[in-house]
C-alpha cells in the first residue's frame, strides 16, 4: 500500500472521507469526483499529495483540513457549495498551489471574483483554467507544473565509464613516457605509439557518442514521454468525466436553469471530450509502433557498438604489440650490459702537463734538488692545468743546478733506487719521462729559469716505445716509475722498476682515458693500471 501514488474513487457515495490512513502516505494524486462529500473531515496523512480532485460534491467549507498537504499544486473544487472568499482564506497558506478550479460555485458570481482570488493566493497562476490575464492555460504546461517539472527537463549527470577508461590509459602512457629515458632504445617509437593509442581512443569515443549513445538516448527518451502522455490521458479522462457531471447537474434542475452556465458547461464538456479523444487516438497509434520498433533498434544499435569495439581493440592490439617489442629490445640490450654504469674513477697519478703548455721551474742555488716543498713522496692526481709553476729563488748557478738535479734524478730512476723522500714528481721532469726537447733560456735580470716544453700527444704513453721483437699481442713495454697498489680486482699492482707488457683490452668499450691494460713480466698478472705511473721502453 505504501507504493500507491494515485487513487481514483470517483462516483463512490460518502459524505466524508473514510480510510485515508498512514498506509497512503506516499499518495500523490487523489480523485473524489461526485462522491457526495459535505466536508473534508478525515482528510489526513497525505503529506505527498500534489493533485486533488474534489469536483461535484457538496463541500461548503473546512478547507483548513487540507493543511496536511503542503505540496498541493492542483486543487479542483468546481461544482461545490463555496459562497465567499472567507471560505477560501486557508488556501493562502499553500505556497505551492498553482491551479485552482472554482467553476460552478456561488463565489464565482461576486464582483471582481478573479482579481480577488489571485490577490488572496499569491502563488496561484491559473484560476478556472485561465491565468490572471484571462489567457487559457496550455494543457501541457499545466500538466508539467502539476507534476513538478516546470523546466520540462530532468535527469542527472552520470559518469561516463568509457571516458574514465580513456583517461586511465592516457595517464598510463604519460607515466611510461616520463620514466622511459631518452637514451634507451625505442624512445621515439614509444612516444609515437602512445600518440597512436590516444588517437584510437578519441576515435572510439566519438563513434560511441555519435553512433551508439545518441541514438540510444533518443530512443530511451520516448518512454518517459510516452508515460507522461498516458498519465495525461488519464487526467483528461477525469476532466472529461467531471465536465460531463457538471453539465448534467446544470441541465437536471429546470427551476434554477441558467442558460449562460449551461452554455458554458457545454463548451467545457466538448473541449474536455475533444482533448481526451485526441490523446487517446494518438496513443492507440504510438504505443504499438514504439513496441514493435524495439527489436530493430536493438539489433542496429548493438551491431554498431560491436563493430566499433572490434576496430578499436584490433588496432589497439597492434599498438600494444609494438610496445611489447620495444620493451623486449630494451631488455635484451640491458642483459648485454649496454646500460650498465661503467667505472669512471680517475686514478691517482703524477701531475703531467697537457699538450702545448710550458713548464716554469724556479730553483734555489743552495739546494741540490728542487725545493722540499715540492718533494712529492708519492704520485698525485693528474693535473689538467696547462702550466705548473714552482716558486723559489734562483741565482747565477740556477742553470747548472737544474741540469745536475735532472741528471741525478734520472740516474736514481735508472738504478731503481727511488725512495719517497728522494722521488721527484714526474711533472717536474716531464722531459726525461717523454723525451720532450726543452728550450732553456735566462731572462734579463730575472731570478728564474723558464723551461718551455711543447709536447703534443703527451697523453699517448706509447711515444718513444720500441715495438721490435715483442711477443704476439703485446703492443709495447713500459717501466714502472712509481709504485701503484690496485684499488679494484681488475687492476694491476706493481713496484717501481717492474716491467709491464701493454696489451689490447678484451672489450674496447671498457677502455678508460689514462688507463692501460697490461701483463706484468715475471708473474703474468693481468689488469688495468694508470699509464702515467710508467714510462715507455
Amino acid at each position: 500500500m505504501l507504493q500507491i501514488k494515485e487513487l481514483v474513487l470517483d462516483n463512490c457515495r460518502s459524505t466524508q472521507i473514510v480510510g485515508l490512513t498512514n498506509e497512503f502516505s506516499a499518495l500523490e494524486s487523489l480523485s473524489l469526483i461526485n462522491v457526495g462529500l459535505t466536508s473534508l473531515k478525515g482528510f489526513a496523512n497525505c503529506f505527498c499529495i500534489v493533485q486533488l480532485e474534489l469536483s461535484d460534491n457538496r463541500i461548503s467549507g473546512g478547507l483548513n483540513l487540507l493543511d496536511s498537504s503542503p505540496k498541493l499544486t492542483h486543487l479542483n473544487l468546481s461544482g461545490n457549495k463555496i459562497k465567499d472568499l472567507d471560505t477560501l482564506q486557508p488556501l493562502k497558506e499553500f505556497k505551492n498551489l498553482k491551479s485552482l478550479d472554482l467553476f460552478n460555485n456561488e463565489v464565482t458570481n461576486m464582483d471582481n471574483y478573479r482579481e480577488k482570488v489571485f490577490n488572496l493566493i499569491p502563488s496561484l497562476r491559473y484560476l478556472d483554467g485561465y491565468d490572471a490575464d484571462d489567457c487559457e492555460v496550455d494543457s501541457e504546461g499545466e500538466d508539467d507544473e502539476v507534476n513538478g517539472n516546470e523546466d520540462g527537463e530532468g535527469g542527472g549527470n552520470e559518469e561516463d565509464s568509457e571516458e574514465a577508461v580513456q583517461a586511465a590509459s592516457k595517464t598510463l602512457m604519460d607515466s611510461l613516457n616520463e620514466i622511459y629515458e631518452s637514451q634507451w632504445t625505442g624512445h621515439d617509437l614509444l612516444y609515437v605509439q602512445a600518440q597512436n593509442l590516444d588517437m584510437l581512443w578519441q576515435d572510439f569515443t566519438h563513434k560511441l557518442a555519435d553512433q551508439v549513445l545518441v541514438p540510444l538516448n533518443t530512443y530511451q527518451s520516448q518512454f518517459p514521454e510516452m508515460r507522461k502522455k498516458v498519465d495525461k490521458r488519464g487526467r483528461k479522462l477525469v476532466d472529461y468525466d467531471s465536465q460531463r457531471h457538471n453539465f448534467q447537474s446544470l441541465q437536471g434542475n429546470p427551476k434554477k436553469r441558467d442558460e449562460l452556465k449551461v452554455s458554458r458547461g457545454k463548451e467545457l464538456l466538448e473541449e474536455a471530450k475533444r482533448t481526451y479523444e485526441q490523446l487517446n487516438s494518438e496513443l492507440h497509434d504510438e504505443l504499438p509502433a514504439l513496441y514493435d520498433s524495439r527489436v530493430l533498434f536493438l539489433v542496429t544499435n548493438l551491431q554498431t557498438l560491436f563493430a566499433a569495439e572490434q576496430v578499436f581493440h584490433t588496432e589497439s592490439a597492434k599498438v600494444y604489440s609494438e610496445l611489447e617489442a620495444i620493451v623486449d629490445k630494451l631488455a635484451n640490450e640491458s642483459q648485454r650490459g649496454s646500460y650498465t654504469l661503467k667505472k669512471n674513477t680517475e686514478p691517482q697519478s703524477p701531475k703531467s702537463p697537457n699538450a702545448n703548455s710550458s713548464l716554469i721551474i724556479n730553483t734555489q742555488p743552495a739546494q741540490n734538488n728542487i725545493s722540499g716543498a715540492l718533494d712529492d713522496t708519492a704520485p698525485v692526481a693528474r693535473d689538467t692545468s696547462p702550466t705548473t709553476q714552482i716558486n723559489g729563488n734562483a741565482n747565477s748557478n740556477a742553470n747548472s743546478n737544474a741540469n745536475s738535479n735532472a741528471n741525478s734524478n734520472d740516474n736514481s730512476l735508472n738504478n731503481q733506487d727511488v725512495s719517497p723522500q728522494n722521488a721527484v714528481a714526474p711533472s717536474k721532469r716531464v722531459e726525461e719521462l717523454y723525451d720532450i726537447p726543452v728550450d732553456r733560456s735566462m731572462t734579463n735580470g730575472a731570478d728564474s729559469i723558464i723551461l718551455e716544453a711543447e709536447y703534443e700527444n703527451a697523453a699517448n704513453f706509447s711515444i718513444g716505445a720500441t715495438t721490435d721483437n715483442l711477443p704476439p699481442g703485446v703492443l709495447y713495454r713500459v717501466k714502472a716509475t712509481y709504485k701503484y697498489s690496485r684499488e679494484d680486482v681488475d687492476e694491476l699492482s706493481f713496484d717501481v722498476g717492474e716491467i709491464i707488457r701493454v696489451v689490447e683490452y678484451d672489450d674496447p668499450e671498457e677502455q678508460e682515458e689514462g688507463w692501460l691494460m697490461g701483463i706484468k713480466e715475471g708473474t703474468n698478472e693481468k689488469g688495468m693500471f694508470p699509464g702515467n705511473f710508467t714510462k715507455p721502453l
